[in-house]
């Protein structure tokens, strides 16, 4: 098939290309490259600063011919150019004139995932504590998909794709009851050859090595705020046992390279499961700890294998879980096989290729 990815998110349509390529597919990823992170892509539509409106539009007018004649448009998400939503619509109202089948990715902030969260129907999420959507990164977050033009847009691109995808649990249950029949969830991918066991815990291991990465002003949206307090009293009161690598926000490439001697990696706290963060580390041989909700696993069909630690939000419950990790150090060894397992049965990037194709043929 003739593909087009349209858009980024975590590296979700980069690993996706290669997997299909792989399989012998004519793939093109059109993306701004998730911004900072800066995936990799064939059309780039990452424009910045004075005068940001005008050089992306003439980069989409220059750019049409190679957004034409595909056999599948798979879009990241409403907001896949990283724009405003007309610009979207509009990109969006050309690709489905003149390529075959458009999908829609449940990935990331949309006004479903944002009017589901603030229903109070997740369990375990940032929307359900008043006090942290005060926070002007989180009110914008929330503010941008529920106005009235971007539920409006995003309402028409569901109602017209001919499926959609999910790649976390939670967004899936956002769309579940308007889409349920052209909907499905499908992890997301990563090359996991090219991320082996990078540093195993073993008998003379003296100190256990905790990485975590902040992200630039969303903090609270992650919860990674809550996280650091917590991690931060660990290693205060076991300061022969611990050791912290913090990073901000660096590009992806540097960014995997920097955890390669940590042995468990902590990621999102307010999720069902864990992003790319936590599939990297599981590939490479980490105890993750972040979201691990049990609809995740029903979603994958894991009846077996559970490494992910799931975190609970409070800060006290949250510091026995890590306590527990440091005191029996002896496990960890056995969760970090059990974590690399995972990864490649749920996450390599060419079964998650071969799912994307199943399920666009299915559909087509």
């Amino acid at each position: 098939m003739k593909i087009l990815l349209l858009g980024e998110f975590s590296g979700l349509h980069a690993n996706l290309a290669a997997g299909l390529k792989e399989l012998g597919h004519d793939v093109t990823v059109a993306s701004a490259g998730d911004g900072w992170k800066n995936y990799p892509r064939d059309i780039d539509f990452n424009y910045k600063g004075k005068n940001r409106k005008i050089k992306l539009l003439w980069a989409i007018l220059k750019n049409t011919p190679k957004l034409i004649g595909y056999d599948v448009v798979q879009l990241v998400n409403p907001n896949f150019l990283d724009a405003k939503p007309m610009i979207n619509r509009l990109v969006f109202e050309f690709v489905n004139l003149f390529n075959k089948s458009i999908f829609l990715g449940a990935n990331g902030n949309d006004y479903y995932y944002v009017s589901y969260g603030l229903s109070g129907k997740y369990s375990k999420s940032v929307f359900n504590d008043a006090s942290l959507l005060k926070d002007d990164y989180v009110r914008q977050y929330v503010k941008v998909p529920l106005s009235n033009i971007y539920k409006k847009y995003n309402h028409k691109i569901a109602k017209v794709a001919k499926g959609i995808t999910a790649c976390c649990a939670e967004y899936e249950l956002a769309y579940r009851e308007q889409f349920g029949q052209k909907l499905t969830f499908i992890p997301l991918p990563i090359q996991t050859q090219k991320f082996m066991f990078c540093n195993e815990v073993k008998e003379d291991t003296k100190k256990i090595s905790f990485f975590m990465g902040h992200y630039k002003d969303r903090q609270v949206l992650k919860g990674t705020d809550v996280i650091h307090r917590v991690l931060k009293k660990i290693e205060r009161d076991y300061p022969n046992d611990v050791m912290l690598n913090i990073v901000d926000s660096v590009p992806f490439e540097v960014y995997q390279k920097l955890f390669n001697n940590s042995h468990i990696l902590v990621d999102q706290l307010y999720s069902y499961g864990c992003g790319l963060n936590g599939v990297l580390g599981m590939s490479k041989g980490m105890v993750v700890a972040g979201g691990a909700d049990e609809h995740m696993y029903k979603l994958m069909e894991e009846h077996k294998n559970f490494p992910l630690i799931n975190l609970p939000i409070d800060e006290e419950d949250m510091y026995v879980v890590f306590e527990n990790l440091i005191k029996q150090k002896k496990s960890l060894p056995k969760l970090a096989k059990a974590s690399r397992k995972f990864a490649e049965e749920h996450h390599d990037y060419l079964y998650v290729a071969k799912e994307y194709v199943r399920f666009w043929e299915q559909k087509i």
